[in-house]
């Protein structure tokens, strides 16, 4: 048997199959919720990227969705006045982690 070369470090090493399919599985993106947008990721439509540096979902990404839809917003979801009316286009990878949700109107 071959000797596990992350033993003893605290490193787990997955076989491969496993860690195949934990690659191809991408986490949920749903709406509603307050994405913080990654640095330099931050959409070229935003008025003003350094406030309007997060984005809400119009709906949940699919698994296959890459590019989705989104409400550029300030950290308390407060729409960029100059794009209320309308959502743009993100990227999924261009999205970090929850930061709050989203308030119904």
């Amino acid at each position: 048997m071959a000797e596990n070369p992350g033993a003893g470090s605290g490193i787990f090493l997955l076989p491969a199959p496993f860690s195949h399919f934990l690659m191809k599985t991408r986490q949920a993106i749903l709406s509603g919720l307050i994405y913080r947008v990654k640095r330099g990721q931050v959409s070229a439509y935003a008025s003003r990227p350094s406030l309007y540096c997060c984005a809400v979902p119009i709906q949940d990404f699919q698994p296959e969705t890459w590019i989705g839809d989104c409400w550029l917003t300030d950290e308390h979801g407060n729409p960029d006045p100059g794009l209320d009316r309308s959502p743009v286009p993100v990227r999924r990878d261009s999205l970090g982690p929850v930061i709050g949700r989203a308030l119904s109107a």
